[in-house]
């Protein structure tokens, strides 16, 4: 599974996607958003030959856009 979250400084979700091929292009319903810190949040899983079980992976980070 793989899923990628972006979201505002509110919490507001402003993109997702769940198609590894799938990037954000840096629009809001298809329009440039402010100049701001947006959070990221990826959840994969990978397979483990040592515990022979998948893994959930959850990174974060964020994003700063400026004009």
């Amino acid at each position: 599974a793989y899923k990628l979250t972006i979201y505002n400084r509110f919490g507001s979700q402003i993109f997702q996607t769940t198609d590894v091929n799938e990037a954000w292009d840096g629009k809001y319903n298809g329009n440039p958003p402010a100049p701001d810190v947006y959070a990221w949040v990826l959840e994969y899983d990978v397979y483990s030959d040592e515990v022979k079980e998948t893994i959930r992976n959850i990174e974060s980070g964020d994003v700063s856009i400026v004009r």
